[in-house]
């Protein structure tokens, strides 16, 4: 493996020499770099070109719009600039061996120590801090069993010539932890090895258009699936479904890539009564969890996470109580209005202020009023809906 490694780099050394302007033997290549570029962080580099993917092409395929915030990484050469500086370029060559996934940077010797100083700004920029989610007791870590706990598990799976996929939605209007669950699943995947890809609703959309669906549906061991509608979940257009892409969609998921177990976790925001029984199935999606609006021992929990400069100023437990029916993310809110008032308007820490405040701003049906059940517990029968209550509900799902 190491002899065919040594001679796929050998072949793209002089394209890389080329995309950076120098002399193949003023390269540098390095095993191992750092990959924030290829997932979902807050700062990227921006790829400007993209070789590839092999040299058994007649000619070399060249994939346009490749740019900041893309959804894509391609095998081949992808030549990048440095955010923090532009001057600077480098290049990930990407390629396959086997079960294996190759991932080395292409750098000139005279760009080397700037590189390496830049790798290391992009690290301290995105080392924010990533907690556990704020979630109802067992609802995390059934989820974990489902997904990071089953991929660990491969080496075992594998020994019976069986080759799995899994699909879990997580449900539930937005701001209940949907997100938050993502990013700790993330991290746990990347602490224990496991690449894991981020899918936006325009890359499958644009997948779909270029019939790619099944690449993109198995282009790593774990890929998320951000708020996925109903276009791609239902046949029926008076539902808001579209039958062409609802069913190259179900069928794309029976496809199988160069991954020999995928788990594909989904989020959604709306309503999905109308959701086809054809994705109600093991191997498509076979898990499915509501994420409800937060009682007050979880909300007082996300509270308790604020900066002590914050909690020193507020009664917690008088937050929590008078904040029934929000979400997460409304909390967030209330906490920023509590900040603005007291920076920008010399206003003392008043709660019920920065509450009304934010109440104010929302639409008239946001708060204080029932929350409908979302995502697919509501459709498939599998998660009741309770009435929103300070006590600690059930976990859903199946």
């Amino acid at each position: 493996m190491i002899r065919e490694l040594f001679e796929e780099v050998k072949a793209a050394l002089p394209r890389a020499a080329k995309m950076l302007g120098v002399k193949p033997d003023k390269v540098y290549i390095l095993e191992e770099t750092y990959r924030e570029h290829m997932r979902e962080v807050k700062f990227k580099d921006q790829a400007v070109e993209c070789i590839g993917p092999s040299e058994v092409l007649e000619q070399p395929i060249i994939f346009n719009g490749l740019h900041k915030n893309s959804d894509f990484h391609a095998f081949g050469l992808t030549k990048y600039l440095c955010s923090t500086n532009p001057d600077v370029a480098y290049i990930i060559f990407v390629t396959r061996l086997g079960s294996n996934t190759y991932y080395l940077a292409f750098i000139a010797h005279e760009k080397l120590f700037r590189y390496q100083r830049h790798i290391q700004r992009m690290k301290d920029r995105n080392e924010d801090e990533v907690l556990p989610p704020v979630l109802k007791e067992g609802l995390l870590e059934a989820i974990t069993e489902k997904s990071i706990k089953f991929l660990d598990e491969a080496d075992a799976i594998e020994h019976y010539k069986v080759r799995i996929r899994r699909g879990i939605l997580l449900g539930g209007e937005p701001g209940n932890g949907k997100t938050m669950a993502c990013r700790w699943l993330q991290k746990l995947a990347n602490d224990a090895g496991i690449d894991t890809k981020s899918i936006t609703i325009s890359a499958l959309s644009q997948a779909f258009g270029n019939d790619s669906l099944i690449e993109l549906l198995n282009s790593a061991p774990m890929v998320f699936f951000d708020d996925i509608d109903l276009s791609f979940l239902s046949r029926d257009p008076g539902a808001g479904g579209d039958a062409k892409a609802a069913g190259a969609f179900a069928s794309a998921l029976d496809g199988f890539g160069p991954n020999k177990h995928v788990v594909r976790i989904f989020t959604s925001n709306e309503a999905v009564d109308a959701v086809d029984k054809a994705f109600k199935r093991p191997g498509r999606i076979d898990s499915w969890y509501t994420f409800d609006p937060p009682n007050k021992a979880l909300r007082l929990n996300l509270i308790k996470r604020w900066p002590e400069s914050v909690l020193s100023n507020i009664d917690s437990d008088m937050l929590a109580s008078e904040t029934k029916n929000f979400s997460f993310a409304d909390l967030e809110a209330v906490k920023a209005q509590l900040v603005t008032n007291f920076l920008f308007h010399k206003i003392d820490w008043d709660v019920d202020l920065a509450i009304r405040e934010f109440i104010d701003t929302r639409p008239e049906d946001g708060i204080g009023r029932g929350r409908k059940a979302f995502g697919f517990g509501a459709s498939m029968g599998q998660s009741v809906e309770a009435p929103v209550s300070d006590g600690m509900e059930d976990v859903p799902g199946s």
